[in-house]
Parts: C-alpha cells; sequence; structure tokens
C-alpha cells in the first residue's frame, strides 16, 4: 500500500485516512487494482475519477482547473463529456472513457492541492465551529461531507440538518447518535453495506475525537 505524501496541517491527518479508507481501500495498492480509470460507485453517481472525484457533481471549469497539471489535454477534454451526467446518463457514457488513466500520485495531488482546500471551506460553512473541534470530530465530519455534500433540505436530509444545529448549540454527544441514525438510508439499497460501514466509522470518529476533548477535563 502506497504511503501518501506529507501535508502542512498534521491536524487533517485523520481525515485524510477516513476518506482514503472508504474512498479508495485506504491507499495505492487498492487504487491500482479498482480505481485507476474512471468508474461510478452507485447507480446514482456520475463518473468518478481520482479520489472520489465525481464529475457529474462539479463543473467544466472547474474540473480542468483542478487537473489542469495532473492529466493530459486530451484526457480532459473526453472526460468533460461526463461534467453533469448521473444516473443512466454516467452509465452509458463510463464504457467510453474507461481506457483513460488517472494515475495514483497525480489523483492524490489533487486531492491535497484541490478537494482538501474546499472541503474544509464547506466545513467551515456548515459550522462556524469547525476549526474548534478536536481533529478526530472534523475527521468525521469532513468524512461525512465529502460523501453527503452540506445540503440540509428535505427528508433524507433530517440527519444533517440536526447534526448543523447540534453543533450550532454545542451538544457535541448528540451528533455521533446522528450520524448512525442516517443508516437508514441505506439499508438494502445498492452500495448500502459499504455506507453504513462508513457511517459507524465515522461516529466511532467522532467519539474519539470527544473522549479526547474531554479528556483534561476529567484530570482537572
Amino acid at each position: 500500500m502506497g504511503r501518501m505524501q506529507p501535508i502542512v496541517d498534521p491536524a487533517l491527518q485523520p481525515a485524510i485516512d477516513l476518506i482514503l479508507e472508504f474512498e479508495v481501500g485506504g491507499g495505492e495498492s487498492y487504487y491500482n487494482r479498482h480505481l485507476l480509470h474512471p468508474t461510478q460507485p452507485t447507480p446514482s453517481s456520475g463518473i468518478t475519477i481520482g479520489i472520489g472525484y465525481d464529475l457529474g457533481q462539479t463543473t467544466r471549469l472547474q474540473f480542468l482547473s483542478d487537473w489542469r497539471h495532473q492529466l493530459p489535454d486530451r484526457d480532459r477534454l473526453r472526460l468533460c463529456a461526463a461534467i453533469g451526467l448521473t444516473h443512466h446518463r454516467a452509465a452509458a457514457l463510463l464504457p467510453a472513457l474507461d481506457n483513460v488513466t488517472i494515475p495514483w500520485n497525480n489523483a492524490l495531488a489533487v486531492f491535497h492541492a484541490k478537494t482538501l482546500v474546499t472541503l474544509g471551506a464547506i466545513g467551515r460553512q456548515f459550522a462556524f465551529s469547525f476549526d474548534t473541534l478536536p481533529p478526530d470530530c472534523r475527521a468525521a465530519l469532513l468524512s461525512l461531507l465529502y460523501n453527503r455534500g452540506a445540503s440540509t433540505s428535505g427528508e433524507s436530509r433530517l440527519e444533517m440538518r440536526e447534526i448543523q444545529n447540534a453543533l450550532k448549540d454545542g451538544l457535541l454527544d448528540h451528533i455521533p447518535v446522528l450520524i448512525r441514525s442516517m443508516k437508514r438510508l441505506w439499508i438494502g439499497k445498492p452500495g448500502g453495506p459499504g455506507l453504513i460501514r462508513r457511517r459507524e466509522a465515522e461516529a466511532v470518529a467522532f467519539e474519539k475525537g470527544l473522549g479526547a476533548f474531554k479528556a483534561p477535563d476529567l484530570c482537572a
């Protein structure tokens, strides 16, 4: 398994480890076996490249900018055909792109330089207290936001709304319960077991962060 490159902020390492565990099976070895070429992870997703970079959920301008130094122009232009496509439209296009190769180091470079920066901004918009949380709590939230996005609209987003409110009100103990409650959404669904495992891992990470956060008070 390949080791990831060092990062500037060590506090991000728990988030990176958690995201990579579920997006690319932990690292380079799994990536090279299963994700070296474009995929469609679930029937509802878009064509995805690199480390969970969903072409169905980005813009042409953003994609071309993010990958400018990491893919040849001809491959970037071919992949532009997948921008905004999800579900069956993405599935229909996938065979035409399955010979595009996205090397691990290039995928990791985009993840560090682009994805994490964007994700951190999303975390701060989702919760003003984001930067004050322990690293493992931030890791859990970043993994959740990376996987689900930050929308709080609709019945399926009930727990996302409640998590946002709990963060605002300082009710951090409620958050692992709310993360686990989301498992209901994937019972019996395609890709469900993996997402259920991910929610459990995020809940455990948040609890770990809370434990570290409270430890000094116990010694006072």
